[in-house]
């Protein structure tokens, strides 16, 4: 598991907006590597801390899919596929948990591990497509 996430390449994702919410997400960059998607299934209920920067998964940092991007008026997280969750919703997608080590990757894992109320030990990775993904509202 460890050698699939050196494989992938973490970027800052892009909003698209001037709300410079980008620099508070990490992103896989997509990948035609069909190899280094895993099968295990990743669920949490969405934290958003804008006023610290922190996007998490049930206190754990998270790497999105690739084009997940974050608004901040409204607060809310927008994957692939149309889906739009918002702090308390439940999301759910393929994947799989890695250590928190250092890796030579892009983007400021740092952040985001200091962010996690897990103390860091772990981080979630999606590695599928929005249309593979779930959203549940809390409510």
């Amino acid at each position: 598991m460890v050698a699939i996430v050196l494989g992938l390449a973490l970027l800052p994702a892009c909003s698209g907006g001037s709300d410079g919410s980008s620099d508070m997400l990490l992103t896989r960059a997509r990948s035609d590597v069909v190899n280094a998607e895993h099968e295990a299934l990743v669920s949490g209920s969405l934290e958003l801390d804008l006023d610290r920067g922190c996007v998490l998964l049930s206190g754990h940092a998270v790497v999105w899919p690739a084009e997940t991007t974050l608004t901040t008026d409204p607060p809310e997280l927008h994957l692939p596929g149309g889906l739009t969750a918002r702090s308390g919703d439940m999301i759910q997608g393929g994947g799989g948990w890695v250590p928190a080590t250092p890796r030579p990757i892009e983007g400021d894992l740092d952040k985001a591990i200091a962010c996690a109320t897990d103390g860091g030990r772990e981080i979630a990775v999606f590695t599928v497509l929005g249309d593979a993904m779930s959203v549940t509202a809390r409510g």
